[in-house]
């Protein structure tokens, strides 16, 4: 076997005779690739590559390209965290704030409403920092609430029927006076009349079912003059003298004890009288 090279060979072409005998260097017909105007119509032997064919590339080695870089960064990443690439934040921008939702609305308007009575009623200030019109609108504001008051309670409340009555008108009236001149918290104070008068009525409605819890509220009824006779062991258990119970009759329209039939002690602590039928 010999090696040839000729004009148009890009390289060594081996020809072997087969009677094993070979001439000179000679021109040879040049291949049938040489001819063919396009690789689709060159034969296949001119479609192999020309010289050693380089080993294939590890996966390993390779690298992907992506043209566009993923959605999901890392939270540490300095382009952030999940950032469209063709919305790209410019260098040095400020930040994005999100629009407000609507918790974020509602506290707004309750720190607007809150700084509006603070600075009608002057909820944090002191008794003595108190002006004249947060003075006046802390009196309008009691004066509704109690009107409001009046109508939840019994009308038999406020005139003082007995001493659950006397107990707790004593206790509103102080409390909401001091809700005026600013010695005590605005709305708890008020809170705390609304809340006596509905104990107030949960008494009332347990006393009139109850026997036990009207007498232990209320007391007794007691005899003071019966048939014109005055009963001085009740003048005495009641602490009343003759002259108070004198007093009393006068009240009445009556001068004397012997024109009364009954008088009694009642359990609010007036004395009622009944008149004898010749008085």
């Amino acid at each position: 076997m010999r090696t040839l090279r000729g004009a148009g060979y890009p390289s060594r072409v081996s020809l072997a005779d087969p009677n094993g005998a070979f001439s000179g260097p000679f021109p040879l017909p040049p291949p049938a690739c040489a001819s063919a105007r396009s690789p689709q119509s060159a034969p296949t032997a001119c479609l192999r590559p020309v010289g050693p064919i380089p080993a294939p590339i590890p996966a390993a080695h390779s690298r992907p390209r992506s043209r566009r870089r993923p959605l999901d960064l890392p939270a540490n990443s300095p382009h952030g965290s999940r950032i469209s690439p063709r919305r790209r934040r410019p260098v040095g921008a400020a930040p994005v704030e999100p629009a407000p939702t609507a918790p974020v609305r509602a506290a707004g308007t309750m720190d607007t409403l809150t700084d509006f009575l603070n600075t009608l009623l002057g909820l944090d200030a002191n008794p003595e920092d108190l002006k004249t019109y947060q003075m006046a609108a802390r009196a309008i504001v009691v004066s509704i609430a109690a009107l409001i008051m009046l109508r939840l309670a019994h009308k038999r409340f406020f005139a003082r029927r007995n001493a659950l009555d006397v107990l707790l008108t004593l206790i509103i009236a102080s409390s909401l006076s001091r809700a005026i001149n600013g010695s005590a918290a605005f709305f708890p104070t008020l809170a705390v009349g609304f809340m006596l008068v509905l104990l107030h009525r949960g008494v009332s409605w347990l006393a009139v079912r109850s026997a036990f819890v009207g007498n232990l509220l209320k007391g007794h009824s007691a005899v003071l003059i019966d048939e014109g006779n005055v009963q001085p062991a009740m003048l005495d258990r009641h602490d009343l003298s003759r002259e108070d119970l004198d007093e009393d009759l006068r009240l009445k329209g009556v001068d004397s004890p012997a024109k009364v039939r009954r008088a009694t002690l009642e359990r609010n602590g007036e004395v009622s009288v009944v008149k004898s039928d010749g008085a």
